[in-house]
């Protein structure tokens, strides 16, 4: 069995495996993202523990310098996030990591704008800044429960039909409904998932099987919901709130059927949405970060006509041995 722990330890730095969502894990989670004004789509404990950890060997890497996430996947490693107080500790060891022959590829993973302006002068020649999310859409969840003006008159509509009509009704997921929610993702597949590069099924139920769970020991955090066309799953949602940024949220999965053929109803998406938007602002949320515009053209108007307040970046740093 090959020890990546031995290859991840450096002198002066404490690296521990992560095993669970424990509140020492939380509070070195939410202590990287301390010093950001606004948090990115991925800067939460809950993307770590229900998405990282599906491919990734997750650690911890703590030292004088920086502290951190490591994942290591086919000698691969990635660094996710750092929280940097030294930037010349942190690129020695770099450094280091790249001189061990077990790494084949390094990057740091997921850093914000703003952490890449305060670090880009003091790189090196051989670190390369690359987008990640170009338009992360974050929205007013204030505007999105008022849904005032002639702009939302169809989102009114469809949330009045659906929500306030009780034709579209939501359970919370759980075990019992876990095949449920299995079923509909298999099936969103089908009749969605063609239009995107990658098959994505086993991850994104591995997810919300996590992210379940976190909801029974979080509820105050995170709501995992399942909606229903009489007893047919035809929508799912995963919400959490930040617990260091108390006004911000993350919108983490949405996925609808809206075409009758396909076994959904015109709007389940929309109205999944407006469902979304109302339990945010019961959880105290007022900007709501939905994630990546992208390049399909569905989703990307789709998320645009909740009309985002702001757009957020991120990027990846890749490391050229």
């Amino acid at each position: 069995m090959v020890d990546i722990l031995g290859h991840l330890q450096i002198e002066g730095s404490t690296v521990s495996k992560v095993s669970g969502g424990s509140d020492r894990f939380f509070s070195f989670i939410n202590h990287l993202y301390k010093d950001e004004s606004a948090p990115i789509f991925e800067h939460n404990p809950f993307h770590i523990l229900a998405y990282l950890a599906y491919a990734y060997e997750l650690y911890t890497n703590e030292n004088t310098g920086w502290s951190g996430v490591l994942g290591v996947k086919d000698h691969d490693l990635i660094v996710f996030t750092p929280n940097i107080t030294t930037f010349s500790k942190f690129k020695e060891d770099i450094e280091k990591f790249s001189k061990n022959i077990f790494f084949d590829h390094i990057r740091i993973q997921n850093v914000s704008h703003e952490w890449v302006e305060k670090y880009r002068s003091l790189f090196p020649s051989n670190w390369e800044i690359l987008p990640r999310s170009k338009e992360e859409a974050v929205y007013d969840v204030n505007k999105l429960n008022e849904l005032k003006g002639s702009d939302f008159a169809n989102l009114r509509n469809t949330r009045s039909k659906l929500i306030s009509g009780n034709i579209l009704k939501f359970q919370s997921l759980t075990e019992s409904n876990m095949p449920d929610l299995e079923a509909l993702v298999d099936k969103w597949q089908v009749v969605q998932g063609f239009k995107y590069s990658k098959n994505k099924c086993e991850k994104e139920k591995y997810t919300c099987r996590i992210f379940s769970q976190l909801a029974q020991k979080y509820p105050e955090l995170i709501f995992v919901s399942i909606g229903y066309l009489e007893n047919i799953p035809v929508s799912y949602c995963i919400l959490h709130k930040i617990e260091n940024f108390p006004l911000w949220g993350v919108l983490y999965s949405v996925k609808g059927l809206n075409k009758i053929q396909d076994g959904g109803m015109r709007g389940v998406s929309d109205a999944t949405y407006c469902y979304c938007f109302e339990k945010s602002q019961k959880m105290g949320i007022k900007y709501l970060n939905d994630g990546e515009l992208g390049t399909e053209i569905g989703t990307r108007e789709h998320k645009l006509h909740f009309k985002p307040s702001t757009f957020l970046k991120s990027f990846d740093v890749d490391i050229k041995n």
